[in-house]
């Protein structure tokens, strides 16, 4: 992985949660200095890496965000109401954490004089995709609040750079798995799956499961994010495998490593896309972004890895 030169005073948003606390742990091992800002809404206090400086709050605490945002060199925001379902459920506040937060980010950047954005964006912005691989330039038209307020958040970056001359990538993640990720209702569907098979419940798949989604590790979206630091290009990328899977073939993955698991078959939600892969290509080319674990040869390990901790 490329790495940048110069030790930088970075605010990680969110850097609690599964991304967040990832990418803090690798800024510190890099060398730069980090803050990690959450509210632990959904992110845990045990994942905040040591050596990082800890403040508990809400985005949406405008004079919180400004204190701490005095001495940063570049923010890292990931702090985010993260589900597509419950966007429909709660709209408004949804809208004020995306939106709004990223607004009070913005500002209190440009009172602090902090240049430097890396945005986590959805591949939600797209909707229902006109084609199967998608790409950056292609048209976006989101169909939940979640995907919209990602968007608008594109969109205020892009305004706070010709207004005000920040410089950013907002990038649209596709998929995330990996190891760590705190179970509930909305996480994806890898630790659905796993979190079903160990719990001894049937592992269900919405409709024939022949649904494809472009899955990402978890460190792929680290990666990024570090190889944008010294690469603000004022665009945006998608950050995904390149590849696309089907969700059938990520249940009989599950399935294989605990043998008594079974599938069970549950209509699919209306209005679920079919088929979505990302066009990595402009951040190969510009970032010098290259996945490195598929999802598939993911799971056999983590098993592995889980089982030796059980019997060990």
């Amino acid at each position: 992985m490329q790495t940048t030169d110069v030790a930088a005073k970075c605010l990680v948003t969110g850097g609690a949660g599964f991304v967040g606390s990832r990418l803090s742990a690798r800024l510190l091992e890099l060398g730069n200095e980090v803050a990690v800002y959450d509210d632990l809404s959904v992110g845990r206090r045990e994942n905040v890496p040591a050596g990082a400086t800890f403040i508990e709050a809400d985005i949406l605490d405008r004079d919180r965000l400004r204190n701490a945002m005095r001495g940063m060199d570049i923010v890292f925001h990931n702090a985010a109401f993260v589900s597509i379902r419950n966007s429909f459920f709660e709209p408004r506040l949804e809208s004020e954490v995306n939106v709004t937060g990223t607004l009070n980010v913005l500002d209190a950047m440009v009172e602090a004089k902090v240049a430097k954005i890396v945005f986590a964006s959805s591949m939600a912005v797209y909707g229902v995709p006109q084609k199967e691989r998608v790409h950056e330039g292609d048209v976006v038209q989101p169909i939940s609040p979640y995907g919209l307020s990602k968007l608008k958040g594109e969109m205020l970056c892009r305004v706070y750079s010709d207004r005000f001359g920040v410089s950013y990538n907002a990038l649209r993640y596709f998929n995330i798995f990996g190891e760590g990720q705190a179970y509930s209702e909305y996480v994806g569907v890898l630790t659905a799956f796993l979190n079903l098979a160990k719990s001894g419940k049937p592992i269900t798949v919405c409709g024939d499961g022949l649904q494809e989604r472009d899955f990402v590790f978890v460190e792929d979206i680290v990666q990024a994010n570090i190889l944008s630091m010294g690469k603000l290009k004022n665009a945006v990328y998608n950050i995904g495998s390149g590849t696309r899977t089907s969700i059938l073939s990520v249940a009989k993955a599950v399935q294989r490593e605990h043998g008594n698991a079974e599938i069970a078959y549950i209509p699919k939600p209306p209005g679920e896309i079919q088929t979505i892969q990302a066009d990595i290509e402009a951040a190969k080319k510009d970032l010098g972004f290259a996945p490195s674990l598929g999802i598939l040869e993911f799971i056999p390990k983590f098993c592995a890895r889980e089982q030796a901790r059980m019997t060990g």
